[in-house]
């Protein structure tokens, strides 16, 4: 079963701007420093209410499309992971599609697609 999409953002400078402009539409989980790459992880908010990886997927796009100036400097140098969510615990299987429209959309951001499934 679907549960949500999160970005992961991995860069060598500090991602304060990235920050600043993603505020009002994410809820940033975790931002700090782990070794010698700053780390933002964020969710756009609500994104556990919509039912499929590609509805989060849009409205991704929506926040990280209009990006300007140094946070969409930042954007572009960081390595930015969509982390896709799915709770296998409820069936002996799970399947969830990610439509073709939802993946070229990251990929021409340069967005790549990690698939976490949880067990809890």
């Amino acid at each position: 079963m679907y549960r949500n999409v999160d970005l992961e953002i991995s860069s060598l400078t500090r991602l304060d701007a990235l920050r600043e402009a993603l505020a009002e539409s994410v809820l940033v989980l975790y931002e700090g420093r782990e070794g010698r790459r700053w780390r933002l992880h964020a969710d756009v908010n609500g994104s556990g209410r919509d039912r499929t990886p590609g509805k989060t997927i849009r409205r991704w796009i929506e926040v990280l499309t209009p990006l300007r100036g140094e946070a969409r400097r930042l954007f572009r140098a960081a390595r930015v992971r969509a982390s896709v969510g799915v709770d296998a615990a409820a069936a002996p299987y799970t399947s969830v599609v990610i439509e073709a429209a939802a993946v070229a959309a990251l990929a021409t951001l340069g967005v790549e697609i990690e698939v976490v499934v949880y067990r809890s």
